[in-house]
């Protein structure tokens, strides 16, 4: 049997991280990943991949076309944050028409017109045509709402150049009733999620431009880059609540995933409920090993089966690691978890989450609080790593200090479960209702801890610390 898992986030939360194993288990394989209970990318967890799953991965259009996209590629700061190209003068040049191009195509996407979004692709390139096809297979599936081609430095084409290449910035929402504007790295608030793509253009008549090859962009952030439907061709299973997506060829359990979903959205719509977030749409990709190393990136972190991550902190994607999630509870917890950090921190301002995280405890206590509600902290997987913990060295605190990434397995599913415990006393101590005040006003509204638990629970924290502490060693 294997153990249970442990989200972690990224980006902001990492996914869980699984409990040890028992001293018979044979050994794991290690790698940078997050998730120990289900996880964000932004704030949750760490995980261990049990038994490596191997799965042929049928040779992909994006591959052949795309040179190098998933690669890190270098980050550019730019003065001022761009805007999309709006002017007379600016559409009144080669580059301009380009967009103008892309943009009329990106519209008919949106339209459900298949042969209006191929048209900006030359004819004479089939599998350009043929990546761009499955991109409108993908993004009609995952329920685009917005999508739009800018430029961040128009580069200087004459009228006489045939042919030149140019990052291009794509813009997206997914389930949205509005998206933000393209903003690039601006500090003022976020823009839309978006990719980049060094797109090569060429001029087949007469003011009539069109794309002959995509590859990596020069100017863009790693972090970008690399969604699922950017560089795997993806087949989706909808439900009332979730989609889920599986690279084409590796969706056998695409049906179970989704099903395990569906439960696991019902009660993070609960919680959603509580903290003033309603998601419109949750989003499950489902990642083989080669997978998991690439999409978004690749997954930071030891020991991770899933993570949450937040594209410019407009909206949540939740990818698990099918090799380590699991089935039954351990994979409906793991799902639980993630929501769980969709709806208490999705779309909030992280701030710098991603290098110093000092609400992480909190940040992962109730993703699994959530993730096994209305199961006691009791009942959790890690109660094995939680009492060795409280046997080697009582935490002086229930705020623990943030994971570390170089974390054990051990080290990290002892975390897990201690945050979880502490969540579970607030909630025993105050009730459920002032618990997620508590964790509106400093997750989502940020305001610290003292301050928010005079208001919420009508008291300095270091007294409820202190019977928290108490609480934790009595019932663990």
């Amino acid at each position: 049997m294997q153990d249970p898992a442990t989200p972690q986030i990224r980006r902001g939360f990492q996914a869980p991280v699984e409990p040890a194993a028992p001293p018979a288990a044979p050994k794991l394989s290690r790698r940078r990943t997050a998730i120990l209970g289900g996880a964000v990318l932004a704030v949750v967890a760490i995980t261990t991949a049990i038994g490596a799953v191997v799965t042929h991965e049928p040779a992909q259009t994006a591959a052949q076309v795309i040179s190098d996209v998933s690669r890190p590629v270098q980050t550019v700061t730019t003065a001022a944050p761009a805007t999309a190209i709006t002017t007379r003068a600016q559409i009144d040049s080669p580059g301009g028409r380009a967009e103008e191009t892309l943009n009329k195509a990106a519209a008919a996407l949106l339209k459900g017109d298949q042969a209006g979004w191929l048209a900006m692709v030359d004819p004479g390139k089939p599998k350009v045509r043929a990546y761009y096809r499955q991109l409108y297979t993908s993004l009609r599936g995952l329920d685009v709402t917005a999508l739009q081609f800018h430029r961040l430095i128009p580069k200087p084409v004459g009228w006489g150049d045939s042919s030149w290449t140019e990052d291009f910035f794509l813009t997206y929402c997914f389930s949205a009733n509005s998206c933000p504007p393209f903003r690039y790295l601006n500090p003022g608030g976020p823009g839309a999620p978006m990719i980049a793509q060094g797109l090569t253009i060429r001029q087949v008549a007469a003011l009539d431009y069109r794309i002959t090859a995509v590859g990596a962009p020069r100017l863009a952030s790693e972090s970008w880059a690399s969604p699922p439907w950017q560089v795997t061709p993806l087949v989706q299973a909808k439900g009332k609540r979730v989609t889920v997506s599986a690279g084409r060829g590796d969706a056998k359990r695409i049906k179970e995933v989704l099903a395990a979903a569906e439960r696991a959205a019902t009660r993070a719509d609960h919680y959603a409920g509580l903290v003033g977030n309603p998601q419109t749409r949750y989003r499950v990709y489902m990642a083989t090993d080669k997978q998991w190393r690439t999409w978004f990136g690749g997954s930071q972190g030891r020991w991770a089966i899933g993570y949450a991550t937040f594209p410019q902190g407009v909206m949540t994607e939740i990818i698990i690691r099918m090799s380590a999630a699991g089935s039954g509870s351990k994979l409906q917890n793991l799902l639980q978890h993630e929501m769980g950090h969709a709806v208490t921190v999705g779309g909030a301002d992280l701030g710098g989450q991603a290098i110093a995280n000092p609400m992480m405890w909190l940040q992962e206590g109730i993703a699994e609080y959530i993730a096994y509600a209305p199961r006691p902290a009791t009942a959790t997987s890690r109660l094995p790593e939680v009492r060795d913990a409280l046997r080697r060295k009582r935490p002086s605190s229930i705020v623990l200090g943030q994971l570390s990434d170089n974390a054990g397995r051990n080290e990290a599913s002892a975390y897990y479960g201690l945050s979880h415990f502490a969540v579970d006393c607030l909630a025993d101590k105050y009730g459920e209702r002032k618990l997620f005040d508590f964790v509106t006003l400093t997750l989502r509204e940020r305001v610290g801890v003292d301050k928010a638990s005079a208001q919420v629970f009508g008291t300095e924290f270091r007294p409820i610390d202190q019977t928290c502490r108490t609480w934790i060693r009595q019932r663990a």
